[in-house]
């Protein structure tokens, strides 16, 4: 059973390879086999609900055993990303149907959705790192394939994922000499008893990784022209998977290998959280507030979806940076909520600017009577961005404010909400500027 595990990694792998391919008989032959293997993950990963693989072992490296394991997060997370995976190939297929670079944007998409399950499987810090820049690696050549400006975007972007890559490859590599192992349980141990130095050290190096690839203030400067010069189906994995691989990192690293309990030993407290963490909550808040109220003033579609993307980024950073159940229970449902709100704007902006061949707000506007689905897909999706019941954004936004009162932070609790208000504005101006008031001659 456990065999089945790394096949579930390689099942996208070996169905981009086929569909690559099968693009030499037809392209239909292609997408059949693309979309098969797209959906073939969700029944080989139904096998792993409510159950734990700690270890399981597949490769030898530097006589180190790499392992993969599923957990009730990752799984979760799995099932989520399979869809949105689906979903985005679907679109890929339209977007890229006259492409000349079609057969190798589906080759590099399957390859992207493998690393991710890589990425959520791994229980080594070897393993980790290797999915987590083949993920990079993958987003700089499928970003190149978008827009006017999407070359711009690719170096903004490889610049701040190589930070990020040497960054934790230091970790990575201090770590193993240290410990002399890759394993998450053999890196948690050698921690719990190192100097306090080596371990806010490895600890930042680390969180500067993850939070490049979430885009959280001040390491987000890639994420906006990236995400408004990619390619429509790409900016939806950048928004809804790429990033909350990236915060489904720190809380792996913050809860089960650094652990709170370390960090309460070596640093002092500040409303109940240690230093650091204190330090991230504000980091997190900051990253909503500037985020949310620069995506009001946004002319293109995608910029204030990409902006928006990085101020919800500050509420999921913000809840797990309490530390407290209610906080970590609000950051965790707001990585789901947030894949499935923001996957549905980027889709329906994607398919807008499909129709129309603009995503400039002000070109747009009427398109109510032209494309009812997508305005009442994104009229929900705004709702729930924006945090107002009874919809899921409201769910996971009311934990993080209520652990946020129970940690008696009035100042953050401000800002929070501040943010959800502000969140307001530019998704209705959004809604209103796409669909509402006069349709455009041409």
């Amino acid at each position: 059973m456990n065999f089945s595990l790394l096949m579930i990694l390689l099942t996208p792998i070996f169905g981009g390879l086929l569909a690559y391919a099968g693009s030499a008989l037809h392209k239909a032959v292609r997408n059949i086999f693309f979309l098969i293997f797209l959906i073939l993950p969700f029944f080989e990963l139904y096998q792993y609900a409510n159950k734990t693989i700690d270890n399981f072992y597949y490769l030898t490296v530097l006589g180190q055993s790499l392992s993969l394991g599923i957990n009730a997060l990752s799984f979760m997370l799995s099932l989520l990303f399979s869809l949105i995976f689906l979903l985005a190939g679907i679109f890929l297929l339209f977007e890229f149907d006259k492409s000349e670079d079609s057969d190798l944007a589906i080759l590099e998409f399957s390859f992207l959705e493998g690393a991710v399950f890589g990425v959520l499987f791994a229980r080594d810090i070897l393993s980790f790192f290797i999915f987590f820049e083949i993920i990079a690696l993958i987003i700089f050549f499928l970003i190149g394939k978008g827009y006017e400006e999407s070359h711009n975007a690719q170096l903004k972007y490889i610049t701040w994922a190589l930070i990020g890559a040497n960054s934790m490859l230091a970790a990575v590599v201090f770590l193993f000499f240290k410990a002399g192992s890759f394993g998450y349980a053999e890196i948690s141990g050698y921690l719990s008893t190192a100097p306090t130095p080596i371990v806010l050290i490895t600890f930042v190096l680390f969180v500067i990784g993850f939070l490049i690839e979430a885009s959280i203030m001040p390491l987000h400067v890639w994420a906006p022209i990236t995400y408004a010069e990619a390619p429509d189906s790409v900016s939806v994995l950048l928004s809804s998977v790429v990033k909350k691989v990236g915060l489904y990192l720190f809380t792996i690293f913050v809860f089960s290998i650094f652990g709170l309990n370390l960090f309460s030993k070596i640093m002092p407290r500040v409303f109940e959280a240690p230093l650091i963490m204190y330090v991230l909550q504000w980091i997190g808040a900051l990253t909503i507030i500037i985020g949310t109220f620069v995506a009001i003033v946004q002319e293109d579609a995608k910029k204030i979806l990409a902006w928006s993307s990085i101020a919800q980024s500050g509420y999921i950073l913000l809840g797990l940076s309490l530390g407290t159940p209610l906080g970590v229970a609000g950051g965790l449902l707001h990585i789901v909520n947030h894949s499935i709100f923001k996957g549905i704007l980027f889709f329906v902006v994607g398919g807008v600017i499909y129709r129309t061949g603009t995503k400039n707000l002000s070109e747009l506007g009427g398109l109510i009577k032209k494309m009812p689905i997508s305005f009442i897909s994104m009229l929900l999706a705004i709702i729930a961005t924006a945090g107002i019941p009874p919809l899921n954004g409201f769910v996971s936004k009311y934990l993080i404010y209520e652990a946020l009162i129970q940690n008696k932070e009035p100042l953050l609790l401000t800002i929070a909400l501040l943010g959800g208000t502000g969140s307001f504005m530019y998704v209705y101006r959004l809604i209103h500027s796409i669909f509402l008031g006069q349709l455009p001659k041409k």
